[in-house]
């Protein structure tokens, strides 16, 4: 091999070693956004299940207290109609 092409080889194995280490440094660098984004998304999840979870909560309440309001009017109604006979 002539000195030149040893040249070229060598400067060229510099290179890709050099673009293995930024890659490398890239990875270790996307892993943790990875792992911060999955932190980040299991937070999120927990927070929606709780949100969810609070949510049903007040529907429930909506339609107990819509069902008491209901018995009462009925309750009053029946009242009033009484009270007309006497």
């Amino acid at each position: 091999m002539s000195e030149s092409a040893l040249d070229r080889l060598e400067h060229y194995v510099s290179q890709i070693t050099s673009r293995m280490q930024d890659l490398k440094g890239e990875n270790a660098e996307l892993r943790e956004r990875i792992d911060s984004l999955q932190e980040e998304l299991e937070e999120l999840r927990r927070e929606s299940l709780t949100k969810g979870q609070s949510i049903e909560n007040f529907m429930q309440e909506r339609l107990e207290i819509r069902s008491r309001v209901q018995r009462i009017r009925k309750n009053l109604s029946t009242l009033e109609a009484k009270e007309s006979t006497l």
